[in-house]
């Protein structure tokens, strides 16, 4: 019975030793698991020279930022994996960026990745392109303008997507599992939006005929029926739009 209790001690001593040592550790890192070195990160900058007039972004752990720039060419930044950088290249009119966490990782390599977040920084010359398609996993999207889109299409699994100063001269579709889709200043032909959790919040540039819906959430939107289309929908969140005065 003293074997027995003595073991047990002894085992609970070990785990508070190593908890603590785990505690201190992190601790001297910054809280930052990326340090742990388990996956080799690099920074990287690709100047694309080619003419494109869409953009194509498929992504399964990144934080995506598009923003415009006063540059003469388009630049794209990537911290990623040294063994699993993002392809970046100009394919049949498009931008096209693809990403995608290598199988052969750990559980604590694949932590280890999440914890340092692979970043996308594409900056854009001109100002009006055609279509913007992004699928995403995991991660935010974050959409800086002054820039103009011929159309939208945004998924995102897990993570947020944030919208300032864009237009999207048709239609701007959104779809989202779990995340926030905010904008300001920006407008749209057309909007559709649907979230399983998450709020909607913005402001629009031009009136909308908005139809917004929330199972579980409040919904504070402008009461006309005048404008571009716009279904707004969120399962579990709050809808709150506001349109810019002219």
């Amino acid at each position: 019975m003293k074997k027995a209790i003595i073991a047990i001690v002894t085992a609970a001593a070990l785990i508070v030793c190593g908890t603590s040592l785990c505690g201190i550790s992190y601790a001297k890192m910054g809280n930052d698991l990326s340090k742990l070195g388990f996956v080799e990160m690099e920074k990287d900058e690709v100047k694309i020279e080619q003419e494109f007039q869409e953009v194509t972004i498929r992504s399964d752990i990144a934080a995506v930022t598009i923003q415009s720039t006063d540059q003469t060419y388009c630049s794209v930044e990537c911290y990623q994996d040294k063994k699993a950088p993002f392809d970046v290249r100009v394919e049949n009119g498009a931008l096209v960026i693809d990403s995608k966490t290598r199988e052969d990782l750990t559980w604590y390599e694949r932590a280890s990745v999440f914890a340092s977040t692979p970043k996308v920084i594409i900056s854009l010359p001109k100002k009006d392109y055609g279509t913007l398609l992004a699928k995403m996993d995991t991660g935010n999207l974050k959409i800086e303008g002054p820039l103009t889109f011929e159309s939208m299409d945004l998924t995102m699994d897990t993570g947020d997507v944030h919208l300032s100063r864009t237009i999207t001269s048709k239609e701007l579709h959104v779809k989202m599992d779990t995340g926030n889709f905010t904008f300001e200043d920006c407008d749209a032909g057309s909007v559709s939006a649907e979230l399983d959790t998450g709020n909607i919040e913005g402001s629009f540039l031009s009136p909308k005929a908005i139809e917004a819906k929330s199972d579980t959430g409040s919904v504070h939107v402008p009461k006309q029926t005048e404008g571009g289309a716009c279904r707004l929908k969120t399962d579990t969140g709050n809808i709150r739009i506001t349109i810019a005065e002219s």
